[in-house]
């Protein structure tokens, strides 16, 4: 009991000299606000994040690769007027919230990939998990992008309600670099061009001198 009682008391009285105080089940590990993270692959799904304590102890825990945001997610229908050329890309963080695992702080933002093409987009969204404070150690996890593949298949015709549209199927595959390691996301979309009613008028006018000009 009166170990517990001094390591609060240790924890109170550092925290006054603005040094952090994280608690551990061995020690009272003592992490200054400029200790730097480190970052290093651990599994297929997760990459390992530790900095080293002024006693030479040890915070880590892992945090996940990036990922697909399942609940933003669109319709993999897209209006179209026709099947175009690809564009550019546009990478924007839509929102950020933040968590603590094992003593290490976290942010977790969501970020929206836009793929533009002549007459439509077609957008990624993903969740990316760093660290909160800013590590050159750990700057190559910032995640970047490339779009490595973009193929089309015509469907044909199809109907919705009284509309009719021709369909084109296409698959685009997005890289992500992340780390050390490659992702490859692969989205499939069906392109609609709604068939529209157009209506010619002819008429004959008379010319000049006698000559009839046919205008449409």
């Amino acid at each position: 009991m009166k170990k517990a009682f001094f390591k609060i008391l240790v924890c109170m009285v550092l925290g006054a000299m603005t040094t952090s105080c994280v608690w551990s089940d061995d020690e009272i590990l003592n992490v200054s606000p400029d200790t730097e993270m480190i970052c290093a692959p651990a599994t297929d799904t997760h990459y390992s994040v530790y900095c080293v304590g002024s006693h030479g102890s040890k915070l880590s825990t892992l945090a996940p690769y990036i990922y697909i945001d399942e609940a933003s997610e669109e319709s993999n229908i897209v209006d179209a007027y026709c099947v175009g050329d690809y564009l550019e890309m546009s990478v924007v963080p839509l929102s950020a919230n933040y968590y603590t695992e094992n003593g290490i702080n976290f942010v977790r933002e969501t970020y929206k990939v836009a793929l533009f093409f002549d007459t439509y987009v077609v957008r990624y969204y993903f969740v990316v998990v760093l660290p909160r404070v800013y590590s050159s150690e750990c700057e190559h996890y910032e995640p970047s992008f490339e779009l490595i593949d973009y193929q089309t298949k015509e469907l044909g015709d199809e109907e919705d309600g009284d509309k009719l549209y021709f369909c084109t199927e296409a698959t685009i595959t997005l890289r992500a670099h992340q780390g050390e390691k490659t992702f490859d996301f692969v989205k499939t979309v069906k392109l609609r061009q709604e068939y529209v009613d157009v209506i010619i008028n002819i008429g004959i006018n008379p010319g000049f001198d006698g000559e009839n000009n046919t205008e449409v």
